[in-house]
């Protein structure tokens, strides 16, 4: 049984080796989980890797500008642009041409009977129309677009209301920062993927899943069969959220990124056992690559366990990898980052060896753009680890 840095001894796909158990009698399946493996060359020669780069120090000072809360006036508080909001919530071009400073009266009978025709005549769309109203031709309030938003969400139908109910919890908390006399800018990147998994099978016009993948009540559950990536393969400089829950072992939880497809992708695995650490690595020619400098550290100050839900953010930006965790719904700390450069583009997915079970929901990419509300007083940003928007 090979330990903890040991060579791996195939070439085949697997999972990363588990600590020695005191009984030697036990049996390789209750003691191990299989390391990946190195990539090997057709001459038979195991090629020395790079060693990764350590990345830069980050300057806290200089990554978020300090602010004397009694400085902060009218005019020091720049105007809010309610546009990336709009665009997350999914509102038609008819509503949101409204927020034009040109708008006039027509506008908004054009936008009603687009509403009506869509959703029929309820007091949710009066509601909506008279809230436009109430909005136009002035600054535009956070706690204006809550109700908008809330009455929005009320029209659509029930299976197009999960991610954007998340969304409003975003901005649930970010007006109650505001009542608390805090400054909170908004950023939203653009959404390039979603799925939370609520339709009665996988989307496959999504997905590429292996044949371990399956629906477990509006999860996607991943039980073995290697690697599951996206359809879409296009993804280069981007965030990736997902909720993640492990049935079973404490590193069952595997995330692809940037996958050309499954034999060629960039994965990290998480190692939740005493070690607590992310396993960086590559799949190249559906060969694994795996070296003992890409094994970090979590430090999140979060050790996750079994059966509990959590959410994951990575953000990919160049040759530079940024893993975020969290409880899910709370607040995300950065874990570990790291840097690679075999691949620039692709689709993200999940994989799991022999034995690994796990569970994710929310899936969201978005462009990168961190949302987060700064607090002016100690300038640290608000991170929402349950931001799930959809187009």
């Amino acid at each position: 049984m090979a330990e903890i840095g040991e060579p791996p001894r195939s070439t085949t796909a697997s999972e990363p080796a588990a600590e020695t158990q005191n009984d030697e009698t036990q049996s390789v399946e209750q003691t191990t989980f299989i390391e990946p493996v190195e990539f090997v060359s057709d001459n038979g020669v195991v090629p020395e890797s790079e060693p990764v780069e350590e990345p830069e120090p980050m300057d806290e000072e200089a990554s978020v500008p300090q602010t004397d809360p009694s400085e902060i006036t009218s005019e020091t508080i720049p105007e809010f642009d309610p546009t990336p909001l709009l665009s997350a919530f999914g509102l038609p071009e008819e509503v949101t041409s409204l927020f034009d400073e040109e708008v006039e009266a027509e506008d908004f009978e054009v936008a009603e009977t687009h509403l009506v025709e869509a959703f029929g005549q309820s007091p949710e769309v009066e509601e909506i129309v008279d809230k436009l109203k109430q909005m136009s031709g002035g600054p535009v309030e956070l706690s204006d677009l809550t109700e908008l938003f809330e009455a929005w969400i009320r029209v659509l139908p029930e299976e197009d209301q999960g991610n954007r109910r998340q969304l409003m919890n975003v901005l649930t908390q970010l007006n109650q920062i505001g009542m608390a006399g805090v400054y909170a800018p908004l950023c939203v990147g653009e959404v390039l993927f979603e799925d939370d998994f609520e339709k009665k099978e996988i989307d496959k016009g999504k997905w590429v899943p292996t044949g371990a993948w399956g629906l477990d009540g509006g999860t996607l559950e991943v039980n073995g069969g290697e690697v599951g990536i996206t359809l879409g393969d296009d993804f280069t400089d981007f965030e990736f959220y997902v909720d993640f829950h492990m049935i079973n072992p404490l590193w069952a939880a595997n995330w692809v990124v940037r996958a050309e497809d499954p034999n060629n992708c960039t994965l990290v695995q998480v190692v939740a056992d005493n070690r607590n650490q992310f396993w960086w690595f590559t799949r190249v020619g559906g060969n694994y690559i795996v070296n003992d400098e890409d094994k970090l550290d979590n430090e999140s100050g979060l050790h996750p366990e079994l059966g509990e839900w959590y959410t994951i953010k990575i953000v990919a930006e160049g040759e530079r990898y940024d893993l975020y965790l969290g409880e899910q719904g709370k607040e995300l700390e950065l874990s570990c980052t790291w840097k690679d450069n075999t691949h620039n583009k692709g689709g993200i997915g999940f994989r799991a060896g022999g034995g690994e079970h796990s569970l994710y929901d929310n899936v969201l990419v978005t462009t990168v753009g961190h949302s987060f509300a700064v607090n002016p007083a100690d300038a640290l940003p608000v991170t929402w680890g349950k931001l799930k928007t959809i187009r």
